[in-house]
């Protein structure tokens, strides 16, 4: 079984993805996303999940596409105040729940 299956180096992760100059991005760039993250264009920062073995940080493939979607407003990102909504009703649902549990 290889661990590292499916993991990307941050410096191929610049290479994947085109800069301004038709070159690829710096490494540097990568690591400023993992470590501080961008603004996306909902306003929230978004950061890029990384894992880091020994001093080497690498990207999963699928929070690679997760990051870029959310950079170009392909994956919608719910508002804080919609977040709040959804954790109101959940626990609105799980209090119901649990009445009608301690019922029976």
């Amino acid at each position: 079984m290889n661990v590292l299956a499916g993991l990307i180096h941050v410096s191929k992760v610049a290479k994947l993805i085109p800069g301004r100059d038709g070159d690829s991005i710096s490494p540097t760039t990568v690591t400023r996303w993992i470590s501080t993250g961008v603004v996306a264009p909902t306003g929230e920062r978004v950061r890029l999940a990384a894992v880091r073995v020994g001093s080497r940080l690498f990207v999963r493939e699928c929070d690679l596409n997760v990051f870029v979607a959310a950079m170009t407003g392909t994956a919608p990102q719910p508002s804080p105040a919609d977040r709040q909504k959804q954790a109101e009703a959940a626990q609105s649902e799980l209090a119901r729940e649990l009445a009608a549990a301690e019922s029976n």
